[in-house]
């Protein structure tokens, strides 16, 4: 399929040739138009001769007001802040309620927001995360330290080929990714998000003022900002050109931008930051649709072709491209759900991967993350292709037996632990409201600690409705001690 970016569509215009080869009538239509247009001119001619008749001096009519120019959009100043909230896989109204239960002092809510507050505080005092910060000599090809780069997580030297690089499934290269903007960029999203849910959460202004200027010196400085491409993301070797499969590292630009509409109340990101902003995030999707790199990877059938549409559709949706943000929407269900879910709710393209059990679940909360955003616009994700049959559905039936300890993960090299489906249940028991995921999610909190759960930060971005927290029922079941 293709997208039609907004601003971008056009119409065929008739070529030369084609009115030349219209038929044998165009010249004699030609020639009849030609004296039409000779007669019109001598009527004027006549028209403008003196009348023997007495001249009447008229004076000409007032000419018009001129217009008076407006812009378009009133120019933002730099201290005009942002009020209305842009949330795109969250629910704005559910966290302004945990928002007015956190300024309460909900004691239900205290461990979740301790927690919160000792990631913040963390965030705070971390230096700035840039895009230019490698050294020199890891630049990429392109000589332009704003250019963004990273290695693939899986590519070795080949020791039966020197100069030459292979990828090893499952086996990733921690010593050649750790002085490229891969770390980078997901300890920016672990900042930007810590920082702007302490400002939602917490109400301290310096967590929101750390956050807009974080955004600022990896988006929009013209010093340190990031030019809006992964042209050089994930290559095999760090003097290469990218990958398609690279546009994956931007997986944490969906969180971040949930993260900007928490800060629209602070006044620490202002109107100017958010016209600057919409417009990077213009410019990056126009390359994800438009590039070759983005092209392949659209193409993708397991969890890259899930995150692409993640990254482009919150991309666009901030951006304001609401036209674009449904193309990819619509696409979710025949382009990605019917390719990837087996008849038995498994997503074979992620089992047979090395890391079964971490594919499986990344290309879930993806998959999930476009279904939310799909309420908001009208795109039913959750319930494709109909409820009895929803695909969402039964990805969960088939991870069920795994999660109760039923049956073992035998899929890849890796093990699933009970308790790494938790969210996903959590999730679709809000979607479905079907009792057996909300008993799965019971089992498995059982067999973990409560009050690590009610630490989870998922607590405050995914709240549970008041009274219902698992951590309460499972207090109130368990005997009094004497």
């Amino acid at each position: 399929m293709s997208f039609i970016l907004q601003g971008k569509k056009t119409l065929p215009l008739p070529s030369y040739s084609s009115l030349q080869n219209q038929g044998s009538g165009i010249q004699p239509c030609l020639r009849f138009v030609a004296n039409i247009v000779l007669l019109g001119l001598a009527g004027m001619l006549l028209c403008a001769c003196p009348s023997p008749k007495k001249q009447v001096t008229t004076q000409p009519p007032p000419a018009p007001p001129a217009p008076e120019i407006q812009p378009a959009t009133p120019p933002p100043t730099s201290v005009q802040p942002r009020t209305a909230a842009k949330l795109f896989t969250l629910d704005p109204e559910a966290l302004a309620l945990i928002r007015s239960r956190a300024k309460a002092n909900d004691p239900v809510l205290q461990p979740a927001l301790d927690a919160l507050g000792k990631r913040a505080k963390e965030a705070l005092a971390m230096p700035l995360v840039q895009v230019t910060a490698k050294p020199k000599d890891l630049w990429a090809r392109s000589g332009d330290p704003k250019d963004y780069l990273s290695v693939s997580k899986f590519a070795w030297p080949d020791p039966a080929n020197p100069g030459k690089w292979i990828m090893i499934d499952g086996k990733p290269n921690e010593e050649a990714m750790k002085n490229l903007d891969g770390p980078r960029i997901k300890t920016l999203g672990t900042r930007i998000t810590a920082l702007a849910e302490g400002w939602y959460f917490l109400g301290d202004a310096r967590y929101a003022q750390a956050a807009a200027e974080q955004l600022r010196a990896w988006f929009l400085d013209p010093v340190t900002g990031m030019n809006p491409n992964m042209n050089f993301a994930q290559a095999i070797k760090p003097d290469e050109d990218g990958k398609p499969w690279g546009i994956i590292d931007a997986n944490r630009f969906p969180e971040i931008l949930n993260s900007v509409g928490l800060l629209a109340d602070s006044g620490a990101w202002t109107a100017a930051d958010e016209t600057a902003l919409q417009d990077w995030f213009r410019k990056f999707n126009r390359w994800l649709v438009e590039s070759p790199l983005g092209k392949s990877e659209r193409a993708a059938k397991n969890n890259h072709g899930t995150f692409y549409d993640l990254i482009l559709a919150t991309g666009a949706a901030y951006a304001g491209d609401d036209a674009l943000v449904r193309e990819v929407l619509q696409n979710v269900g025949p382009g990605r759900l019917d390719g990837q879910v087996a008849s038995d709710g498994s997503t074979p393209e992620e089992t047979r991967r090395a890391e079964s059990a971490m594919y499986t679940l990344w290309n879930l909360t993806g998959l999930c993350d476009l279904a939310d955003l799909g309420k908001k616009y009208d795109v039913e994700i959750w319930n494709y292709p109909d409820a009895p049959n929803a695909k969402l559905r039964q990805i969960g039936n088939f991870l069920l037996p795994y999660a109760l300890g039923e049956k073992e993960w035998t899929f890849g090299q890796q093990k699933m632990s009970r308790n790494g489906p938790r969210e996903y249940f959590r999730r679709a028991f809000a979607a479905y409201g079907d009792p057996k995921f909300e008993q799965a999610l019971q089992s498995i909190l059982a067999t973990t600690q409560m009050e690590e759960y009610a630490a989870d930060r998922s607590v405050l971005l995914r709240p549970w409705p008041a009274g219902q927290e698992p951590w309460l029922k499972a207090s109130s079941a368990s005997p009094e001690k004497n």
